[in-house]
Parts: C-alpha cells; sequence; structure tokens
C-alpha cells in the first residue's frame, strides 16, 4: 500500500467517525421537528458523505454490484440535489423525459452530476443557464450538461479528465472533479465526452449502455 493510500484511507476513517457523530445530532433533530425541511436536506446530505467516505475505506473498494435503476428517477434526484447548491445568477432546467433501465448507483450519479454542474458554474463565471437533459437509444442512453459559458479549447479537451489537472488553480481546483466523473461513469460501463454548444458553451455528453 503507497503512503498516499494509507493517507486516505486515514483520513476517510477519522471523517466517517465525525460523520457518524453529525447523523447522530441529526437523528435527534428529526425525532423532535419530523418535517423540517432544512433537517431533512442537512440528513441527506450526511448520508451521502458517509457513503463517500465509505467508498474510500478497505474492504469497500470491491467489484460494484449491478445496480438497475430508473435514468429519469435517478438524474431527477440529483438534479434535486444540485439546485440548491448554484449561486445567485445559476439556472439549472432539466429535461429528464427519456427513460430507461441503466446500471449506475443513485449516489454515484448525484456526484457525476454534482461535480459537472459545479464545473459548469466556474466555467461561466457569472450568472448563467446550465441545461441537464437525458435521450436514449435502442442501445445507450444520453446524459447532458450544458453551460453557457466560454466553452472548453480544442487543445484541452484530452487533458481535462487527467487527475490533478486543472486550470483553475487560482479558485482553488484540485483537478479532481472531472477525473471523478469519468471514474464513475467507465465503472458503470459508459464514456464521457465533451462538445461545442453554440453560440458558446460546453456540453459533456455521458453514454451509458441501456438494460432492456
Amino acid at each position: 500500500m503507497t503512503d498516499v493510500n494509507i493517507f486516505v484511507r486515514g483520513v476517510a476513517h477519522d471523517l466517517n467517525n465525525q460523520i457518524m457523530i453529525l447523523l447522530h445530532a441529526l437523528d435527534r433533530v428529526l425525532m423532535m421537528c419530523p418535517d423540517d425541511p432544512d433537517a431533512k436536506y442537512a440528513m441527506k446530505a450526511a448520508e451521502d458523505c458517509a457513503k463517500l467516505a465509505g467508498q474510500l475505506l478497505p474492504n469497500n473498494r470491491e467489484r460494484r454490484i449491478f445496480q438497475p435503476v430508473s435514468l429519469k428517477a435517478a438524474v431527477s434526484e440529483a438534479a434535486m440535489f444540485v439546485r440548491p447548491l448554484l449561486p445567485a445568477g445559476n439556472r439549472l432546467e432539466v429535461d429528464c423525459r427519456s427513460d430507461c433501465t441503466i446500471d449506475f448507483a443513485p449516489f454515484e450519479m448525484q456526484q457525476a452530476i454534482t461535480n459537472l454542474c459545479l464545473n459548469a458554474v466556474d466555467a461561466m463565471a457569472g450568472p448563467g443557464v446550465i441545461r441537464l437533459s437525458t435521450e436514449r437509444s435502442s442501445a445507450s442512453a444520453t446524459i447532458s450538461v450544458a453551460d453557457t459559458g466560454p466553452g472548453v479549447p480544442p487543445e484541452l479537451r484530452e487533458r481535462i479528465f487527467e487527475p490533478l489537472f486543472t486550470t483553475k488553480s487560482n479558485k482553488g481546483g484540485n483537478g479532481l472533479g472531472l477525473a471523478l466523473v469519468k471514474e464513475l461513469v467507465q465503472k458503470s460501463g459508459g464514456t464521457i465526452s465533451v462538445h461545442d454548444v453554440l453560440p458558446h458553451g460546453a456540453e459533456f455528453r455521458i453514454s451509458l449502455p441501456v438494460f432492456l
């Protein structure tokens, strides 16, 4: 095991312990205020953090189990989580009319779409529109995240998915967001690509196999 793996697993272990404390406290809050929307949202976010920390712990990085889910339901749920994270002036438009069965854990879908949407926010650097949509054909399903930013230069389109590569170091970027999205997509047997949007902007397309 490398020093990096040891460090990451140590941090994940300590983080998991703190999340358990937070979950216990939120559970008590919900017992007293079961209909509080902010408490429910905080509980969902804490549960997702626990799943994320768990992915980094030993014995949890084994071969994943097939998880058939509805494309429309998974993307719509992810959109509900992302919307409150967007800064004022950024609007999320969702078109999830296409539906089918895919192999993509809902929590991982949330991770992927959140990273793509926040990447779009950084790219637009101000007010703009993010369009989240789905399409399907007989053999594949496509999830699209498009923005109204300046787009991605052709010379960077391959590199942006490399771990630790970032064009936003002055804004605190760490170069891990798009690399994580690519890893999650490939784990589900899919691909991700980036394209131009006219008159300006970028579109990230996730293509996944359809299970009939």
